[in-house]
């Protein structure tokens, strides 16, 4: 990306704008652990190697801020969570040389001051960071005690503003300190930041760049998928379909145009040993981005398309980016998506689940076109021909 020919280093030259390479930050992103050379029970983080840009070697670090956010090499924000903890306690120092118990500012602009400066600084990208301080840590032991022991220790910056607005005794309790500050507990403040933010991203207008194009449609019983799906009125439409058959995992994707069909892809993914049944779904709606956007180049005129998917668990997972079975998978769509749909584009895609086994004819084709790949005398073709 930054040395091949038309790359970063490339444009920084032609642009006279030099990269400083000398500040350049490395982190390789990564929670896998090997075990130890020197002791095989002991599992340590895998190795990172450096990196060399034009004779610069870059040595991996294991943190960097970037947008004012610590990433760390495993992306749990401890450092991050760390780094909060520190600006909530500064702010909060200073804030109490205003305020005393017989003399400064009264407890209601303390509570101006925490709400305004104090919880802003401490809780700055909290919708990023602050997911594992939220679930209180119910995942596994370790998160667990980390995710609590940084929750508990902001609480204590909330717990001395609290004592700072009410003038209460350092030892009355935490709850019946909240209640007379008027503050809620700080997870719920954590959530609070956490829905204000989905709700921005969830009411973006159509033409801001994070606007979804995708819109998702699964019916609530097959018959109603089959009534949606008889109805529609899109004027491309494409289905994927994956599956086992013979002990090999496959997609196969048709694109219709009506009731004709006008183009077909097929891939062969390995063995069911080696693959699944969900990575062969996920295959197949690969396949149909291809055959949509080759279809929508040369036409004149941006039609409105769709895709049927008989799998509702690939659907949802378009929504999301999490690290879950199959994510490269859903990686390469939704880089396929991002292609098709520029920003430019006001077209939207919809992806509707179509029951493939109730007599839709697009499913039951795609569903030949898969059993077809999987036949051993063409598995290793299809793979060739998809390659190259």
């Amino acid at each position: 990306m930054m040395e091949k020919p038309g790359g970063a280093l490339e444009w920084s030259r032609k642009h006279n704008a030099e990269f400083e390479l000398d500040k350049t930050a490395l982190v390789c992103l990564s929670r896998q652990r090997t075990p130890s050379t020197e002791n095989p029970r002991k599992k340590v983080p895998v190795h990172r190697p450096p990196i060399t840009l034009s004779g610069h070697v870059i040595q991996p670090s294991s943190s960097h801020k970037f947008l004012g956010v610590i990433i760390d090499q495993e992306l749990r924000f401890k450092e991050q969570a760390a780094s909060a903890l520190a600006k909530g306690t500064k702010y909060t120092l200073a804030c109490s040389r205003m305020i005393r118990t017989t003399k400064g500012i009264k407890g209601k602009w303390m509570r101006r001051l925490y709400e305004g400066v104090i919880l802003p600084k401490m809780l700055y990208a909290a919708d990023v960071w602050c997911a594992g301080l939220i679930s209180k840590g119910r995942s596994t032991k370790s998160n667990g005690r980390g995710a609590r022991s940084f929750a508990s220790q902001l609480a204590r910056v909330q717990r001395m503003v609290a004592i700072m607005i009410t003038g209460a005794m350092r030892s009355t309790p935490n709850d019946l300190l909240l209640a007379h500050a008027n503050l809620p507990p700080l997870q719920q403040t954590l959530r609070k930041a956490c829905h204000h933010s989905t709700l921005r991203m969830a009411t973006l207008h159509k033409s801001h760049p994070l606007q979804k194009d995708v819109e998702l449609s699964i019916a609530r019983k097959p018959d109603e998928a089959y009534l949606e799906d008889i109805t529609a009125e899109e004027d491309v439409r494409v289905y994927s379909d994956g599956s086992a058959i013979d002990g090999g995992i496959g997609g196969a994707a048709v694109l219709m145009e009506g009731d004709e069909v006008v183009d077909e892809r097929r891939f062969y993914l390995g063995k069911a040993e080696e693959h699944t049944v969900y990575e062969g779904e996920i295959v197949g709606m690969i396949l149909a981005v291809e055959l949509l956007k080759e279809r929508t180049k040369r036409m004149r005129e941006k039609p409105t398309m769709a895709l049927g998917v008989d799998n509702q668990a690939a659907i949802r997972a378009t929504k999301g980016f999490q690290s879950k079975p199959g994510h490269y998978l859903l990686d390469i769509f939704h880089d396929d998506l991002r292609r098709m749909l520029s920003r430019k584009d006001d077209r939207k895609l919809t992806i509707r689940w179509s029951a493939g086994h109730i007599g839709i004819p697009a499913h039951m084709t795609a569903q030949h076109m898969f059993r077809v790949v999987t036949a051993p005398e063409i598995q290793a073709w299809t793979f060739m021909y998809i390659v190259l």
